[in-house]
Protein backbone atom coordinates (compact mmCIF):
# COMPACT_ATOMS: atom_id res chain seq x y z
CA UNK A 1 0.00 0.00 0.00
CA UNK A 2 3.07 2.41 0.56
CA UNK A 3 4.59 1.97 -2.65
CA UNK A 4 0.83 2.50 -4.07
CA UNK A 5 0.54 5.90 -2.85
CA UNK A 6 3.66 7.30 -4.49
CA UNK A 7 2.16 6.21 -7.88
CA UNK A 8 -1.75 7.39 -7.07
CA UNK A 9 -0.25 10.74 -6.28
CA UNK A 10 2.52 10.60 -9.37
CA UNK A 11 -0.86 9.66 -11.54
CA UNK A 12 -2.88 12.47 -10.14
CA UNK A 13 0.11 14.93 -10.46
CA UNK A 14 0.28 14.26 -14.34
CA UNK A 15 -3.37 14.84 -14.75
CA UNK A 16 -3.27 18.22 -13.36
CA UNK A 17 -0.15 19.06 -15.33
CA UNK A 18 -1.36 17.99 -18.50
CA UNK A 19 -4.90 19.99 -17.35
CA UNK A 20 -2.42 23.04 -18.12
CA UNK A 21 -3.37 23.15 -21.27
CA UNK A 22 -3.48 26.73 -22.56
CA UNK A 23 -1.57 29.98 -21.67
CA UNK A 24 -2.75 33.59 -21.94
CA UNK A 25 -0.54 36.52 -21.38
CA UNK A 26 -1.70 40.09 -21.53
CA UNK A 27 0.96 42.98 -21.66
CA UNK A 28 -0.11 46.50 -22.71
CA UNK A 29 -3.22 45.23 -24.00
CA UNK A 30 -2.26 42.79 -26.63
CA UNK A 31 -3.43 39.19 -25.27
CA UNK A 32 -1.98 36.38 -26.53
CA UNK A 33 -2.90 32.85 -26.14
CA UNK A 34 -0.75 29.97 -26.86
CA UNK A 35 -2.17 26.03 -27.21
CA UNK A 36 -1.23 22.80 -25.66
CA UNK A 37 0.61 19.76 -27.03
CA UNK A 38 -3.05 18.42 -26.21
CA UNK A 39 -6.32 18.59 -27.82
CA UNK A 40 -7.65 22.32 -26.71
CA UNK A 41 -11.52 23.45 -26.54
CA UNK A 42 -11.64 27.60 -26.28
CA UNK A 43 -14.66 30.22 -26.41
CA UNK A 44 -13.76 33.66 -26.85
CA UNK A 45 -16.03 36.35 -25.62
CA UNK A 46 -16.28 40.02 -24.65
CA UNK A 47 -18.86 41.91 -22.90
CA UNK A 48 -21.57 43.71 -24.79
CA UNK A 49 -20.39 47.00 -25.56
CA UNK A 50 -22.33 50.23 -23.23
CA UNK A 51 -24.09 52.61 -25.25
CA UNK A 52 -21.64 54.54 -27.64
CA UNK A 53 -18.83 52.33 -26.71
CA UNK A 54 -18.54 50.43 -29.68
CA UNK A 55 -14.92 51.74 -29.83
CA UNK A 56 -14.03 51.08 -26.99
CA UNK A 57 -11.25 48.56 -26.07
CA UNK A 58 -13.55 45.44 -24.79
CA UNK A 59 -13.55 43.31 -21.92
CA UNK A 60 -12.30 39.48 -23.03
CA UNK A 61 -13.34 36.25 -21.55
CA UNK A 62 -11.70 33.06 -22.09
CA UNK A 63 -13.86 30.31 -21.67
CA UNK A 64 -12.37 26.92 -21.72
CA UNK A 65 -14.33 23.26 -22.29
CA UNK A 66 -13.75 19.99 -21.78
CA UNK A 67 -10.28 18.91 -20.03
CA UNK A 68 -8.86 22.46 -21.07
CA UNK A 69 -7.23 24.97 -18.82
CA UNK A 70 -6.06 28.54 -19.01
CA UNK A 71 -3.51 29.34 -17.20
CA UNK A 72 -4.22 26.20 -15.09
CA UNK A 73 -7.99 27.16 -14.17
CA UNK A 74 -10.96 25.66 -15.50
CA UNK A 75 -13.09 29.17 -14.76
CA UNK A 76 -13.57 31.59 -17.26
CA UNK A 77 -10.71 34.06 -17.70
CA UNK A 78 -11.22 38.20 -17.82
CA UNK A 79 -8.94 40.79 -19.80
CA UNK A 80 -9.71 44.17 -19.45
CA UNK A 81 -9.27 47.07 -22.32
CA UNK A 82 -8.09 44.39 -25.23
CA UNK A 83 -6.72 46.21 -27.78
CA UNK A 84 -4.93 42.93 -29.49
CA UNK A 85 -5.82 39.23 -29.82
CA UNK A 86 -3.66 36.68 -31.22
CA UNK A 87 -4.55 32.73 -30.78
CA UNK A 88 -1.64 29.91 -31.30
CA UNK A 89 -3.18 26.51 -31.36
CA UNK A 90 -1.31 23.38 -30.51
CA UNK A 91 -0.36 20.18 -32.31
CA UNK A 92 -3.15 18.23 -31.79
CA UNK A 93 -7.39 18.85 -33.32
CA UNK A 94 -8.56 22.20 -31.75
CA UNK A 95 -11.88 23.97 -31.57
CA UNK A 96 -11.82 27.51 -31.11
CA UNK A 97 -14.80 29.86 -30.55
CA UNK A 98 -15.17 33.32 -31.13
CA UNK A 99 -18.38 34.48 -30.92
CA UNK A 100 -20.01 37.86 -29.23
CA UNK A 101 -17.21 39.17 -29.52
CA UNK A 102 -17.85 43.19 -29.96
CA UNK A 103 -13.82 44.34 -30.76
CA UNK A 104 -14.27 46.83 -33.32
CA UNK A 105 -11.32 48.50 -32.86
CA UNK A 106 -9.28 44.90 -32.16
CA UNK A 107 -7.17 43.17 -34.72
CA UNK A 108 -7.79 39.06 -34.48
CA UNK A 109 -5.14 36.96 -35.51
CA UNK A 110 -4.96 32.81 -35.32
CA UNK A 111 -2.57 30.21 -36.10
CA UNK A 112 -4.09 26.94 -36.43
CA UNK A 113 -1.64 23.86 -35.02
CA UNK A 114 -0.32 20.57 -36.71
CA UNK A 115 -4.09 19.08 -35.92
CA UNK A 116 -7.25 18.92 -37.71
CA UNK A 117 -8.51 22.22 -36.03
CA UNK A 118 -12.07 23.93 -36.17
CA UNK A 119 -12.10 27.77 -35.80
CA UNK A 120 -16.02 29.44 -36.00
CA UNK A 121 -16.17 33.43 -35.70
CA UNK A 122 -19.56 34.39 -34.93
CA UNK A 123 -21.26 37.53 -34.16
CA UNK A 124 -17.91 38.89 -34.43
CA UNK A 125 -16.56 42.19 -34.99
CA UNK A 126 -12.95 43.25 -35.19
CA UNK A 127 -10.37 45.66 -37.36
CA UNK A 128 -9.01 42.51 -38.82
CA UNK A 129 -8.63 39.00 -39.06
CA UNK A 130 -5.74 37.51 -40.32
CA UNK A 131 -5.89 33.42 -40.24
CA UNK A 132 -2.65 31.05 -41.12
CA UNK A 133 -3.79 26.83 -41.28
CA UNK A 134 -1.53 24.28 -40.26
CA UNK A 135 -0.79 20.83 -41.70
CA UNK A 136 -4.13 19.19 -40.70
CA UNK A 137 -7.50 20.05 -42.32
CA UNK A 138 -8.57 22.77 -40.87
CA UNK A 139 -12.25 24.28 -41.33
CA UNK A 140 -12.52 28.21 -40.59
CA UNK A 141 -16.16 29.53 -40.61
CA UNK A 142 -17.42 33.06 -40.29
CA UNK A 143 -21.30 33.65 -39.68
CA UNK A 144 -22.44 37.16 -38.87
CA UNK A 145 -19.01 38.75 -39.09
CA UNK A 146 -18.47 42.71 -39.22
CA UNK A 147 -14.69 42.29 -39.98
CA UNK A 148 -11.96 45.32 -41.33
CA UNK A 149 -9.09 43.22 -43.70
CA UNK A 150 -9.32 39.59 -43.81
CA UNK A 151 -6.29 37.52 -44.98
CA UNK A 152 -6.26 33.93 -44.82
CA UNK A 153 -3.56 31.59 -45.67
CA UNK A 154 -3.64 28.08 -45.95
CA UNK A 155 -0.34 25.98 -45.99
CA UNK A 156 0.06 22.46 -46.38
CA UNK A 157 -3.25 20.87 -45.27
CA UNK A 158 -6.82 19.94 -46.99
CA UNK A 159 -8.65 23.74 -46.12
CA UNK A 160 -12.44 24.15 -45.29
CA UNK A 161 -13.68 27.77 -45.02
CA UNK A 162 -17.23 29.04 -45.64
CA UNK A 163 -18.39 32.25 -44.70
CA UNK A 164 -21.70 33.09 -44.46
CA UNK A 165 -23.96 36.21 -43.91
CA UNK A 166 -20.71 38.54 -42.75
CA UNK A 167 -18.88 41.98 -43.95
CA UNK A 168 -15.75 42.71 -44.07
CA UNK A 169 -13.55 45.72 -45.90
CA UNK A 170 -11.19 43.31 -48.14
CA UNK A 171 -10.62 39.71 -48.73
CA UNK A 172 -7.23 37.98 -49.23
CA UNK A 173 -7.27 34.24 -49.42
CA UNK A 174 -4.38 31.89 -50.45
CA UNK A 175 -4.86 28.25 -50.17
CA UNK A 176 -2.20 25.75 -49.99
CA UNK A 177 -0.72 22.24 -51.87
CA UNK A 178 -4.01 20.49 -50.76
CA UNK A 179 -7.67 20.04 -51.96
CA UNK A 180 -9.47 23.25 -50.36
CA UNK A 181 -13.28 23.77 -50.34
CA UNK A 182 -13.79 27.59 -50.33
CA UNK A 183 -17.82 28.87 -49.86
CA UNK A 184 -18.55 32.52 -49.71
CA UNK A 185 -22.32 32.61 -49.50
CA UNK A 186 -24.17 36.02 -48.40
CA UNK A 187 -20.56 37.83 -48.05
CA UNK A 188 -20.14 41.73 -48.50
CA UNK A 189 -17.21 42.86 -49.58
CA UNK A 190 -16.61 46.58 -49.51
CA UNK A 191 -13.48 46.45 -51.10
CA UNK A 192 -11.44 44.01 -53.24
CA UNK A 193 -11.60 40.44 -53.28
CA UNK A 194 -7.82 38.13 -54.05
CA UNK A 195 -7.78 34.61 -54.42
CA UNK A 196 -4.57 32.49 -54.79
CA UNK A 197 -4.96 29.25 -55.02
CA UNK A 198 -2.25 26.31 -54.41
CA UNK A 199 -1.62 23.48 -56.33
CA UNK A 200 -4.55 21.00 -55.12
CA UNK A 201 -7.57 20.47 -56.70
CA UNK A 202 -10.05 23.34 -55.70
CA UNK A 203 -13.43 24.50 -55.28
CA UNK A 204 -14.15 27.74 -54.56
CA UNK A 205 -18.12 28.43 -54.58
CA UNK A 206 -18.86 32.35 -54.47
CA UNK A 207 -22.91 32.51 -54.23
CA UNK A 208 -25.08 35.89 -53.06
CA UNK A 209 -21.54 37.53 -52.55
CA UNK A 210 -21.50 41.34 -52.86
CA UNK A 211 -17.75 42.82 -53.97
CA UNK A 212 -17.80 46.67 -54.32
CA UNK A 213 -13.98 46.96 -55.53
CA UNK A 214 -12.21 44.43 -57.81
CA UNK A 215 -11.95 40.52 -58.30
CA UNK A 216 -9.03 38.79 -58.97
CA UNK A 217 -8.90 35.02 -58.99
CA UNK A 218 -5.54 32.96 -59.99
CA UNK A 219 -6.03 29.24 -59.89
CA UNK A 220 -3.01 26.96 -59.09
CA UNK A 221 -1.44 24.09 -60.96
CA UNK A 222 -4.54 21.40 -59.19
CA UNK A 223 -7.54 21.14 -61.40
CA UNK A 224 -9.86 24.03 -60.09
CA UNK A 225 -13.87 24.58 -60.06
CA UNK A 226 -14.27 27.96 -59.52
CA UNK A 227 -18.51 28.85 -59.49
CA UNK A 228 -20.00 32.22 -59.23
CA UNK A 229 -23.35 32.17 -58.66
CA UNK A 230 -26.37 34.86 -57.83
CA UNK A 231 -23.43 37.35 -57.03
CA UNK A 232 -22.49 41.35 -57.44
CA UNK A 233 -19.58 42.65 -58.52
CA UNK A 234 -18.72 46.15 -58.74
CA UNK A 235 -15.18 46.05 -60.71
CA UNK A 236 -13.14 44.53 -62.85
CA UNK A 237 -13.01 40.46 -62.60
CA UNK A 238 -9.76 38.62 -63.54
CA UNK A 239 -9.42 35.25 -63.51
CA UNK A 240 -5.55 33.31 -64.96
CA UNK A 241 -5.90 29.43 -64.91
CA UNK A 242 -3.19 27.51 -64.02
CA UNK A 243 -1.47 24.52 -65.76
CA UNK A 244 -4.09 22.06 -65.07
CA UNK A 245 -8.04 21.56 -66.26
CA UNK A 246 -9.95 24.12 -64.58
CA UNK A 247 -13.77 24.73 -64.79
CA UNK A 248 -15.20 28.18 -64.61
CA UNK A 249 -18.99 28.79 -64.34
CA UNK A 250 -20.27 32.32 -64.31
CA UNK A 251 -24.22 32.23 -63.34
CA UNK A 252 -26.72 34.96 -62.67
CA UNK A 253 -24.79 37.41 -61.65
CA UNK A 254 -23.98 40.78 -62.62
CA UNK A 255 -20.50 42.30 -63.13
CA UNK A 256 -20.00 46.26 -63.02
CA UNK A 257 -17.10 45.89 -65.11
CA UNK A 258 -14.99 43.72 -67.53
CA UNK A 259 -14.43 40.08 -67.38
CA UNK A 260 -11.12 39.04 -68.37
CA UNK A 261 -10.49 35.10 -68.37
CA UNK A 262 -6.89 33.34 -69.43
CA UNK A 263 -6.96 29.79 -69.57
CA UNK A 264 -4.21 27.71 -68.55
CA UNK A 265 -3.10 24.80 -69.87
CA UNK A 266 -6.14 22.59 -70.07
CA UNK A 267 -8.17 21.22 -71.37
CA UNK A 268 -10.97 23.86 -69.89
CA UNK A 269 -14.60 25.07 -69.78
CA UNK A 270 -15.62 28.52 -69.48
CA UNK A 271 -19.77 29.01 -69.50
CA UNK A 272 -21.64 32.16 -68.65
CA UNK A 273 -25.43 30.96 -68.69
CA UNK A 274 -28.44 32.56 -66.70
CA UNK A 275 -30.68 29.79 -64.49
CA UNK A 276 -33.30 32.31 -63.04
CA UNK A 277 -31.64 35.84 -62.85
CA UNK A 278 -30.16 37.50 -65.91
CA UNK A 279 -26.35 37.19 -66.40
CA UNK A 280 -24.51 40.50 -66.86
CA UNK A 281 -21.62 42.08 -67.66
CA UNK A 282 -21.51 45.88 -68.04
CA UNK A 283 -18.12 46.09 -69.44
CA UNK A 284 -16.42 43.71 -72.34
CA UNK A 285 -15.53 39.65 -71.79
CA UNK A 286 -11.91 38.79 -72.78
CA UNK A 287 -11.43 34.82 -73.27
CA UNK A 288 -8.12 33.48 -74.02
CA UNK A 289 -8.02 30.33 -74.71
CA UNK A 290 -5.12 27.88 -73.63
CA UNK A 291 -2.83 25.36 -75.91
CA UNK A 292 -5.38 22.59 -75.29
CA UNK A 293 -9.04 22.03 -76.03
CA UNK A 294 -11.11 24.41 -74.53
CA UNK A 295 -14.80 25.00 -74.53
CA UNK A 296 -16.60 27.70 -74.15
CA UNK A 297 -20.50 27.63 -73.56
CA UNK A 298 -22.89 31.17 -73.52
CA UNK A 299 -26.08 29.72 -72.87
CA UNK A 300 -29.69 31.72 -71.37
CA UNK A 301 -31.10 29.01 -69.44
CA UNK A 302 -34.29 31.25 -68.69
CA UNK A 303 -36.49 32.14 -71.27
CA UNK A 304 -37.52 35.42 -69.17
CA UNK A 305 -34.24 36.48 -68.70
CA UNK A 306 -30.98 36.82 -70.68
CA UNK A 307 -27.17 36.59 -70.80
CA UNK A 308 -25.92 40.33 -71.93
CA UNK A 309 -22.58 41.84 -72.22
CA UNK A 310 -22.49 45.61 -72.41
CA UNK A 311 -19.58 46.37 -74.60
CA UNK A 312 -17.18 43.60 -76.91
CA UNK A 313 -17.19 39.89 -76.60
CA UNK A 314 -13.23 38.91 -77.58
CA UNK A 315 -12.88 35.12 -77.95
CA UNK A 316 -9.29 34.32 -79.05
CA UNK A 317 -9.00 30.47 -78.63
CA UNK A 318 -5.05 28.71 -79.37
CA UNK A 319 -3.72 25.41 -80.93
CA UNK A 320 -6.51 23.00 -79.09
CA UNK A 321 -9.69 21.43 -81.14
CA UNK A 322 -11.90 23.71 -79.43
CA UNK A 323 -15.67 24.49 -79.00
CA UNK A 324 -17.84 26.69 -78.63
CA UNK A 325 -21.51 26.79 -78.35
CA UNK A 326 -23.85 30.22 -77.56
CA UNK A 327 -27.86 29.50 -77.60
CA UNK A 328 -30.78 31.32 -76.25
CA UNK A 329 -31.00 34.73 -75.67
CA UNK A 330 -27.26 35.96 -75.69
CA UNK A 331 -26.98 40.25 -76.50
CA UNK A 332 -23.65 42.04 -77.35
CA UNK A 333 -24.22 45.79 -77.18
CA UNK A 334 -21.03 46.19 -78.98
CA UNK A 335 -18.47 44.02 -81.46
CA UNK A 336 -17.83 40.43 -81.27
CA UNK A 337 -14.13 39.00 -82.25
CA UNK A 338 -13.60 35.64 -82.68
CA UNK A 339 -9.96 34.48 -83.21
CA UNK A 340 -9.14 30.61 -83.68
CA UNK A 341 -6.27 28.46 -83.77
CA UNK A 342 -5.05 25.89 -86.15
CA UNK A 343 -6.60 22.57 -85.24
CA UNK A 344 -10.14 23.46 -86.29
CA UNK A 345 -12.88 24.84 -84.42
CA UNK A 346 -16.48 24.03 -84.02
CA UNK A 347 -18.46 27.26 -83.46
CA UNK A 348 -21.89 27.18 -83.10
CA UNK A 349 -24.18 30.34 -82.60
CA UNK A 350 -28.37 30.01 -82.32
CA UNK A 351 -30.02 33.34 -81.50
CA UNK A 352 -27.08 35.66 -80.85
CA UNK A 353 -27.69 39.29 -80.83
CA UNK A 354 -24.68 41.76 -81.66
CA UNK A 355 -25.34 45.51 -82.06
CA UNK A 356 -22.45 45.93 -84.45
CA UNK A 357 -19.62 43.81 -86.09
CA UNK A 358 -19.20 40.20 -85.76
CA UNK A 359 -15.41 38.84 -86.81
CA UNK A 360 -14.64 35.18 -86.80
CA UNK A 361 -10.84 34.89 -87.97
CA UNK A 362 -10.63 30.90 -88.28
CA UNK A 363 -6.91 29.13 -88.65
CA UNK A 364 -5.96 26.11 -90.58
CA UNK A 365 -7.59 23.17 -89.51
CA UNK A 366 -11.31 22.16 -90.58
CA UNK A 367 -13.81 24.52 -88.88
CA UNK A 368 -17.17 24.61 -88.69
CA UNK A 369 -19.05 28.04 -88.28
CA UNK A 370 -23.17 27.85 -87.78
CA UNK A 371 -24.62 31.28 -87.07
CA UNK A 372 -27.97 30.38 -86.85
CA UNK A 373 -30.82 32.90 -86.16
CA UNK A 374 -28.56 35.66 -85.42
CA UNK A 375 -28.97 39.26 -85.45
CA UNK A 376 -25.93 41.19 -86.57
CA UNK A 377 -26.54 45.17 -86.62
CA UNK A 378 -23.44 46.15 -88.95
CA UNK A 379 -20.99 43.90 -90.71
CA UNK A 380 -19.99 40.88 -90.57
CA UNK A 381 -16.49 39.30 -91.65
CA UNK A 382 -15.97 35.36 -91.92
CA UNK A 383 -12.02 34.69 -92.49
CA UNK A 384 -10.75 31.07 -92.33
CA UNK A 385 -7.43 28.95 -93.58
CA UNK A 386 -7.15 26.50 -96.25
CA UNK A 387 -8.60 23.51 -94.97
CA UNK A 388 -11.67 22.52 -95.32
CA UNK A 389 -14.29 24.54 -93.61
CA UNK A 390 -18.31 24.68 -93.09
CA UNK A 391 -20.38 27.57 -93.08
CA UNK A 392 -23.62 27.78 -92.49
CA UNK A 393 -26.00 30.88 -92.16
CA UNK A 394 -29.95 30.16 -91.57
CA UNK A 395 -32.48 32.99 -90.12
CA UNK A 396 -29.60 35.30 -89.81
CA UNK A 397 -29.94 38.83 -90.39
CA UNK A 398 -26.91 41.30 -91.13
CA UNK A 399 -27.36 44.87 -91.50
CA UNK A 400 -24.44 45.86 -92.95
CA UNK A 401 -21.41 44.39 -95.38
CA UNK A 402 -20.83 40.46 -95.85
CA UNK A 403 -17.01 39.47 -96.31
CA UNK A 404 -16.61 35.86 -96.68
CA UNK A 405 -13.29 34.20 -97.73
CA UNK A 406 -13.13 30.42 -96.57
CA UNK A 407 -9.54 30.01 -98.02
CA UNK A 408 -8.39 27.19 -100.49
CA UNK A 409 -10.00 24.81 -99.01
CA UNK A 410 -13.42 22.71 -100.09
CA UNK A 411 -16.38 24.69 -98.72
Amino acid sequence: MSRLRPLIALVALGTSLSAQAMTATFVGGALSIKGSAGVDQLTITTAPPTEGGDLDPPNVYLVPGGDTTVNGSFAAAAFENVLSLKVSLGGESDTLDITQFFGLIVPVAVNAGAGDDHVELSLTGAASLKFVGGAGEDTLGLNGCELGAVKLTDTSGPFVMAATSSECETLTLKSGSADDGLACLDLSIAGDLVMSLGSGDDVPFLSQLTVGGSTSVKLGPGSDNLTVDESLFGGAFTVVGGVDPDFLDFADSSLGASLDVKLGSGPNGFELTNDDLPMQVAGSVTVTGGPDRDTVLLREESPDESVAIGLDLVLTLKSGENELEQSGDVIIARDLLVKAGALGESLQFDGLTVARDASFLLGLGTNLLALLNAAIGNDLTVVTGDDDDTLQLTGTSVGGEQTIDLGGGES
